[in-house]
């Protein structure tokens, strides 16, 4: 597959569309450059992908390796895609072990009241107990 100019843009305008960041170089009214605006530079026969860093139109190189062959830059930039295309699938998941975690401490409550309220009642269902217990010794790090 022959990788051209166009598809190194279109593969950088799709970088800043997943990121959120300005799809032109400069904005329309005031001509001055959008920060986080990615693009393809090409110098020396070769590519790099630049990043504007500020109002004055900074740069930086989003990979660190300078002009490279246009096959390799295309490589580069495909798999910064999918890191982040696949951070975002991954996100919920993380999202619910976050929820868990600022739980925890109430849970812990909940099942330390439970236990007592069980054994005040003279409950002897030897399963439910030893499950409570068992949590119980595992959120204090005793398992």
């Amino acid at each position: 597959m022959i990788i051209t100019e166009k598809k190194l843009h279109e593969l950088a305008t799709h970088l800043n569309k997943i990121q959120g960041l300005p799809i032109d170089r400069f904005d329309e009214e005031t001509r001055e450059t959008n920060v986080g605006h990615c693009y393809v530079d090409f110098a020396y026969g070769a590519v790099a992908l630049y990043k504007i860093d500020n109002k004055q139109g900074g740069v930086m190189d989003v990979f660190g390796c300078g002009h490279v062959p246009k096959r390799q830059l295309a490589s580069l930039m495909k798999s910064y895609v999918k890191g982040l295309e696949d951070a975002k699938k991954e996100k919920p998941a993380a999202d619910k072990s976050v929820h868990l975690i600022a739980a925890a401490p109430e849970m812990l409550s909940a099942l330390e009241y439970a236990l007592e309220y069980m054994e005040d009642l003279g409950i002897e269902d030897k399963k439910p107990l030893d499950a409570i217990k068992k949590a119980i010794a595992k959120a204090r790090g005793e398992l």
